[in-house]
Protein backbone atom coordinates (compact mmCIF):
# COMPACT_ATOMS: atom_id res chain seq x y z
CA UNK A 1 0.00 0.00 0.00
CA UNK A 2 1.18 3.40 -1.17
CA UNK A 3 0.48 6.56 0.98
CA UNK A 4 0.47 9.88 -0.76
CA UNK A 5 3.08 12.00 0.98
CA UNK A 6 1.18 15.10 2.53
CA UNK A 7 2.29 18.30 1.61
CA UNK A 8 3.54 20.98 3.93
CA UNK A 9 1.34 24.13 3.77
CA UNK A 10 3.21 26.91 4.28
CA UNK A 11 1.31 30.08 4.96
CA UNK A 12 1.65 33.45 4.15
CA UNK A 13 0.78 36.43 6.10
CA UNK A 14 1.14 39.47 3.84
CA UNK A 15 0.78 42.75 6.12
CA UNK A 16 0.86 45.40 3.50
CA UNK A 17 -2.85 46.32 4.06
CA UNK A 18 -2.21 46.81 7.66
CA UNK A 19 0.96 48.62 7.12
CA UNK A 20 -1.04 51.17 4.94
CA UNK A 21 -4.42 51.62 7.44
CA UNK A 22 -1.74 52.47 9.97
CA UNK A 23 0.40 55.10 7.78
CA UNK A 24 -3.56 56.21 6.85
CA UNK A 25 -4.50 56.60 10.57
CA UNK A 26 -1.11 57.94 11.30
CA UNK A 27 -1.41 60.68 9.05
CA UNK A 28 -4.98 61.44 9.70
CA UNK A 29 -3.77 62.05 13.32
CA UNK A 30 -1.04 64.09 12.65
CA UNK A 31 -3.42 66.32 10.31
CA UNK A 32 -6.20 66.52 12.75
CA UNK A 33 -4.17 67.61 15.44
CA UNK A 34 -2.33 70.67 14.18
CA UNK A 35 -6.08 72.32 13.44
CA UNK A 36 -7.11 72.06 17.42
CA UNK A 37 -4.38 74.79 17.95
CA UNK A 38 -6.34 77.85 18.12
CA UNK A 39 -10.12 78.81 17.25
CA UNK A 40 -10.14 81.17 14.26
CA UNK A 41 -11.62 84.65 15.13
CA UNK A 42 -14.87 85.35 12.79
CA UNK A 43 -15.20 88.66 11.18
CA UNK A 44 -17.01 89.43 7.85
CA UNK A 45 -14.47 91.88 6.41
CA UNK A 46 -15.61 94.32 4.08
CA UNK A 47 -15.04 93.90 0.30
CA UNK A 48 -12.60 94.62 -2.59
CA UNK A 49 -11.61 94.43 -5.43
CA UNK A 50 -8.17 94.46 -5.22
CA UNK A 51 -5.98 91.36 -3.66
CA UNK A 52 -6.00 90.33 -0.24
CA UNK A 53 -3.09 91.37 1.88
CA UNK A 54 -1.14 88.31 3.29
CA UNK A 55 -0.83 88.30 7.02
CA UNK A 56 2.42 85.97 7.16
CA UNK A 57 4.60 86.80 9.70
CA UNK A 58 2.77 90.34 9.89
CA UNK A 59 1.64 91.94 13.30
CA UNK A 60 -2.58 91.84 12.79
CA UNK A 61 -4.73 94.02 15.11
CA UNK A 62 -8.11 92.44 14.68
CA UNK A 63 -11.43 94.31 15.65
CA UNK A 64 -14.33 91.88 15.95
CA UNK A 65 -18.06 92.92 15.78
CA UNK A 66 -18.37 92.49 19.54
CA UNK A 67 -15.87 95.47 20.15
CA UNK A 68 -12.77 92.56 21.25
CA UNK A 69 -9.43 93.57 20.49
CA UNK A 70 -6.86 90.86 19.16
CA UNK A 71 -3.01 91.10 18.81
CA UNK A 72 -1.99 88.20 16.70
CA UNK A 73 -5.32 86.01 17.52
CA UNK A 74 -4.50 86.92 21.46
CA UNK A 75 -7.09 88.71 23.25
CA UNK A 76 -5.79 91.77 24.53
CA UNK A 77 -7.32 95.60 25.61
CA UNK A 78 -7.17 98.70 24.41
CA UNK A 79 -5.11 99.98 27.20
CA UNK A 80 -2.50 97.10 27.02
CA UNK A 81 -2.51 97.28 22.70
CA UNK A 82 -0.48 100.35 22.43
CA UNK A 83 2.51 99.22 24.37
CA UNK A 84 2.44 95.65 22.99
CA UNK A 85 2.24 97.36 19.60
CA UNK A 86 5.07 99.33 20.43
CA UNK A 87 7.52 96.54 22.31
CA UNK A 88 6.68 94.81 18.78
CA UNK A 89 7.49 97.36 16.43
CA UNK A 90 10.98 98.14 17.84
CA UNK A 91 13.11 95.44 15.97
CA UNK A 92 11.53 95.40 12.98
CA UNK A 93 12.88 96.41 9.75
CA UNK A 94 9.18 96.77 8.10
CA UNK A 95 7.12 98.61 10.53
CA UNK A 96 3.76 97.68 9.22
CA UNK A 97 0.58 96.60 11.03
CA UNK A 98 -2.05 94.49 9.18
CA UNK A 99 -6.10 95.85 10.74
CA UNK A 100 -8.42 93.45 10.58
CA UNK A 101 -11.97 95.05 11.66
CA UNK A 102 -14.93 93.53 10.94
CA UNK A 103 -17.56 95.31 8.46
CA UNK A 104 -20.06 96.34 11.08
CA UNK A 105 -18.22 98.21 13.23
CA UNK A 106 -17.95 101.72 13.68
CA UNK A 107 -15.72 103.98 11.88
CA UNK A 108 -15.01 105.82 14.78
CA UNK A 109 -14.09 102.39 16.41
CA UNK A 110 -12.05 101.62 13.47
CA UNK A 111 -10.12 105.49 13.77
CA UNK A 112 -9.18 104.62 17.48
CA UNK A 113 -7.69 101.64 16.56
CA UNK A 114 -5.38 103.48 13.86
CA UNK A 115 -4.40 106.10 16.07
CA UNK A 116 -2.99 103.58 18.68
CA UNK A 117 -1.35 102.05 15.86
CA UNK A 118 0.13 104.95 14.56
CA UNK A 119 1.14 106.53 18.13
CA UNK A 120 2.83 103.07 18.92
CA UNK A 121 5.30 103.73 16.09
CA UNK A 122 3.87 101.98 12.82
CA UNK A 123 5.25 103.56 9.50
CA UNK A 124 2.46 101.77 7.49
CA UNK A 125 -1.23 100.23 8.34
CA UNK A 126 -2.60 97.91 5.94
CA UNK A 127 -6.86 96.97 6.00
CA UNK A 128 -7.25 93.77 5.13
CA UNK A 129 -10.18 92.92 3.09
CA UNK A 130 -11.63 89.98 1.29
CA UNK A 131 -11.91 89.80 -2.69
CA UNK A 132 -15.16 90.91 -4.05
CA UNK A 133 -17.07 88.41 -6.27
CA UNK A 134 -17.11 91.61 -9.31
CA UNK A 135 -20.46 91.38 -9.20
Amino acid sequence: MQFQKTRKRTVKLDISPLIDCVFLLLIFYAVSTTFIEKPGIKLDLPASESEEIGTEAQMVVTLSQTDEIFFNSDPVNQEDLRQILQEGLENREEKVVVLRADRKVEHGRVVEIIDIIKDAGADGLSIATKKSDGG
